[in-house]
């Protein structure tokens, strides 16, 4: 009989999904007068701690026990991370803000238990993108420390930190293995192979370097600090996610990565020399970056795990209306300016939910093994 084991990734990406559907139909709720108040941080704070939470979560709590050989995931632990993104659901759309932030702890302390444990039972490093982790989740402490320290409770701080610099070193860690990979650059190394001992200190160099440029947006310079963000992740673009080497076979994913890539980069160079609309360049990062590359990463994830059948990277149409979708979306974002009620943000609203809604058409039945 055919094992229809659902493994961790299947339900947390089906979470990040719905995260994202909500976090956006937020605004539309707003604007229809369903909810009261205005949902900018609650809009942040489902889409940090719902969406892109929940795709961290799916990879690591699926991809850690089979790199470092270590126990599978148990019901308990899925149980206990699909319950604290279902309580940012219900703490965000009644606004109570701060609880959420609270629950964001917890999601983080429950993140470092489930890696802690594992590590501890193999005491090695996976590979050496993994060097950039402990970065990340130091980010998201601080973030959460500047906010309880804030007495106005500063957002900015905290999405800098919290968000931004967690999910950014996650994807320069991990992508500097899984990218080539997934764009099938030729002799690119699978990410259960062990890392190099003599490449750790170059990492480190670079993690140091990517860092930095947060600490120097905040002390010293905005426009500074996301040059340097911008150099870091073009570096690590050419040389280790091998942006423009030619694939061994061109896919629909692979340009989906690599355009997200641009777009990231292109978004802090816009931070740097437009600090003006640091709000339109935002988004150009979050959708057209962050957002796009999880969605093409977690494309890869799905059908590795399904029937191995991996054609539908190359061809699938839903593939392709997905990354144009998110581009719209955040070409639209940028448009819009600084201004939270243009109507050319409904249409950046609007796209984004079409893309959501494309990948999950095509993908939902290989992603529950249906």
């Amino acid at each position: 009989m055919e094992d229809k084991k659902i493994e961790p990734y299947s339900l947390f990406f089906c979470m990040g999904l719905l995260s994202a559907l909500f976090g956006s139909i937020l605004w539309f709720a707003f604007q229809t007068r369903f909810i009261s108040f205005f949902p900018r941080q609650a809009h942040g704070n489902i889409m940090f701690f719902g969406f892109l939470w929940s795709y961290v979560a799916g990879f690591l709590m699926t991809a850690i026990p089979k790199m470092t050989r270590t126990a599978s995931t148990n019901y308990a632990e899925i149980f206990i991370g699909l319950l604290l993104v279902v309580l940012q659901w219900v703490l965000n759309v009644r606004n109570e803000l701060v609880f959420s932030v609270y629950v964001y702890i917890i999601q983080i302390l429950f993140l470092i238990a489930f890696i802690g444990r594992r590590f501890l039972d193999k005491k090695q490093i996976p590979f050496e993108g993994f060097v950039f982790m402990p970065f990340a989740f130091f980010s998201a402490f601080l973030g959460l420390w500047f906010f309880i320290r804030s007495q106005n409770q500063d957002y900015q701080l905290f999405y800098l930190f919290s968000g931004q610099a967690f999910i950014l070193n996650l994807i320069c860690g991990l992508g500097t293995r899984l990218i080539p990979v997934i764009t099938r650059v030729p002799a690119a190394i699978n990410p259960d192979i062990e890392g190099q001992k003599s490449k750790y200190l170059e990492y480190l160099v670079l993690a140091v370097a990517l860092n930095a440029g947060f600490w120097l947006e905040m002390l010293v310079n905005v426009s500074l600090g996301n040059v340097i963000k911008a150099l870091v992740i073009g570096f690590i673009a050419i040389k280790y996610f091998k942006l423009f080497k030619i694939p061994t076979t061109r896919s629909f994913v692979g340009w989906g990565i690599r355009l997200a890539v641009i777009l990231m980069i292109t978004g802090f160079i816009g931070l740097g020399i437009m600090s003006e609309f640091s709000l339109a360049m935002l988004h150009l990062v979050y959708i057209g970056g962050f957002t796009l590359v999880t969605l093409m990463i977690s494309t890869r994830v799905t059908l590795a795990h399904g029937p191995q059948d991996m054609t539908p990277e190359l061809n699938s149409k839903a593939i392709l209306v997905t990354v144009v979708f998110f581009a719209l979306a955040s070409f639209a974002r940028v448009l819009a300016g600084q201004s939270l009620d243009a109507a050319v943000l409904s249409f950046s609203i609007l796209f984004f939910i079409l893309a959501i809604a494309a990948w999950s058409m095509r993908f939902i039945k290989d992603l529950l093994k249906l």
